[in-house]
């Protein structure tokens, strides 16, 4: 039998007797004085220690990294004690628990453990002094409770208070444990680990006070990475804020704006849209704009010029915020791109489309042979091909109406207006030019006024 189950039973038997000796009120609400005190004081325990850290003293006393301090002596006594009763109970399986992230080059397990351990040392002393200062408090509570409670007690009161006393011992002596389980490995405690080994009632106690102690006053992960950010040992991490998402139906419809802008641009994109942020960009290059002035010959610039002008007030319209698709449904959206799409495929999508006839009619009409060929058979042939190039111009325009009619019945905005093409200019063809004749020859036209001279003297005489 060791000093420590000594002690246990002389707390059991002392209770006990003053059970007896108060009988079963007064011992009954000196427990649940205690009771109260303990539940209050160790539950904040961890929560006022950690705002005592606020006061750089007690930060300094606790998590310095220099000089004097509760971490300082755990990190540099943990070489000396891997057989001590804090390493085996309390620095190792804290040691073996440190969350990896927590951890950098400069800053170990080890460090973070013994980060760990000092605060809980930390914990426990003012979990100690709260239980104090709120157990003095109850005392005036429990005195003029006491003062309504009669003297005279029968022996079931005194037996009852017996029973009821041994219980308040076993708290305590409970309550001893536990701050042992945490104070052990201090040098003042030394003397006490083997006892405490030896002891048969004390390893009950201690599997409880563990439990009880792993609860209240080992920090959890947060908590141990608060402690390390105002130990100063690691830099606390800007985490970026998360973005706020767009809308995705405002997204779906400057996606539309940006795709209806492209339509005048055939050879590149110069507006695409920032899904992530919901904002419109332009590109710096990869597209050009085009010229219509080269069509000038054809006719067919206006119609051109119009087309261009529409889709730039159609997709204005459609980014603006206040415009009449401003609570446009995703169906609404989807309707107003399948027409997109019907205008991209007629302006420059398969080989029949509007710029590539519009180009290819420009090109005969801009040739040098264009208006100037004398063979029949070649002035057919390039008229037939202006023909069937007008045609799927025209062909092409006509099918752009109805394609831009469909946003009217979508209920296109207003200040889009209605889509209007100019007449269509006439066909232009190629015609024969005949022959030049040949220049005369000076010495011919001589060679006959001579003899032709002559002839007229001798018709004279």
């Amino acid at each position: 039998m060791s000093y420590v189950d000594i002690g246990i039973i002389a707390l059991l038997l002392l209770f006990a007797a003053l059970g007896v000796w108060k009988g079963l009120q007064k011992t009954s609400l000196a427990l649940g004085a205690f009771l109260i005190s303990f539940i209050i004081s160790f539950f904040l325990a961890n929560v006022v220690a950690e705002a005592f850290l606020g006061i750089d003293g007690v930060r300094q006393f606790v998590l310095g990294k220099d000089g004097v301090s509760l971490f300082t002596w755990v990190r540099d006594s943990k070489g000396d004690m891997p057989g001590s009763f804090i390493f085996k109970n309390f620095y190792e399986p804290i040691y073996n628990t440190i969350p990896k992230k927590l951890l950098t080059a400069s800053f170990t397990a080890a460090d973070a453990a013994a980060v760990s351990v000092a605060f809980s040392i930390f914990s426990a002393i003012v979990g100690v002094g709260l239980f104090i200062v709120i157990r003095a408090l109850l005392c005036i509570v429990t005195m003029i409770v006491k003062s309504y409670i009669p003297r005279k007690k029968s022996m079931g009161n005194r037996v009852a208070g017996l029973a009821v006393g041994a219980v308040r011992g076993g708290v305590w002596a409970l309550v001893f444990t536990i701050v042992f389980s945490v104070l052990g490995g201090l040098p003042a405690m030394s003397k006490m680990e083997k006892e405490f080994d030896d002891s048969a009632m004390a390893h009950y106690l201690n599997t409880a006070a563990y439990s009880i102690k792993n609860a209240l006053f080992i920090p959890d992960d947060e908590m141990l990475e608060r402690l390390i950010q105002k130990g100063g040992f690691i830099e606390k991490e800007e985490k970026p804020e998360k973005p706020e998402l767009p809308d995705p139906l405002k997204v779906k419809r400057y996606e539309l704006y940006a795709e209806i802008m492209n339509l005048n641009y055939p050879t590149g994109h110069r507006y695409e849209v920032d899904t992530t942020t919901g904002e419109i960009k332009e590109n710096a290059d990869g597209w050009i704009e085009v010229d219509t002035s080269v069509f000038e010959r054809t006719g067919f610039k206006d119609a051109y010029d119009a087309i261009l002008a529409y889709n730039v007030r159609l997709a204005d319209n459609i980014k603006a915020d206040d415009g009449a698709l401003k609570d446009a449904t995703q169906e609404t959206l989807e309707e107003y791109d399948t027409v997109r799409s019907n205008i991209l495929r007629i302006m420059s999508g398969g080989g029949d489309n509007f710029i590539v006839s519009l180009t290819n009619y420009n090109n005969i009409l801009n040739d040098d042979s264009f208006g100037n060929s004398s063979e029949a058979g070649v002035v057919e042939n390039t008229n037939n091909s202006l023909r069937d190039y007008y045609n799927k111009i025209v062909a092409a325009l006509d099918a752009l109406k109805v394609e831009y009619a469909k946003y009217e019945l979508l209920t296109v905005p207003a200040a889009a207006g209605e889509f209007t093409l100019p007449d269509y200019p006439a066909l232009i063809q190629d015609e024969v030019q005949s022959a030049p004749l040949p220049e005369p020859d000076p010495a011919s036209v001589i060679e006959q006024l001579v003899f032709a001279m002559p002839q007229k003297r001798m018709a004279l005489v």
